[in-house]
């Protein structure tokens, strides 16, 4: 016998195309479903007998910190020595670096002399 499928329904279609959809859906939910044991939520919640409360672990001491050191080279320079430029060497050891809030230049007033004077950005320090 011979079956021609030349001719079908747009809904017979439709219809084959979701049996084929369900059975792909049914087949890869039942490959993903686990096999093993129950999950931890179905278990009930009661402690095993031989079960015993560990004492709390000792923390070590936290060691005190460190001041920490900033050290830097500085680069080779010029500079005036008497009335010529001198060539001073970059550093060959690190020297420390401080740390001091930078404070910005402006004008304070010198009661001597009656007027106002500039003072140039500097760092500040103890």
């Amino acid at each position: 016998m011979r079956v021609s499928f030349g001719v079908v329904s747009p809904n017979a279609a439709r219809g084959i195309a979701m049996v084929r959809r369900f059975v792909f859906v049914a087949v890869c939910s039942m490959a993903l479903t686990p096999a093993g044991p129950p999950l931890a939520a179905a278990q009930p919640n009661e402690p095993h007998p031989a079960a015993a409360i560990a004492a709390p672990l000792s923390v070590a001491p936290i060691p005190p910190a460190r001041p920490t050191v900033t050290s830097a080279l500085l680069p080779g320079h010029w500079q005036l020595g008497g009335a010529q430029s001198v060539w001073i060497p970059p550093d060959k050891e690190p020297r420390p670096v401080e740390n001091r809030p930078a404070i910005e230049g402006r004008y304070v007033y010198d009661w001597d002399n009656g007027e106002w004077l500039w003072v140039p950005p500097h760092y500040g320090g103890k």
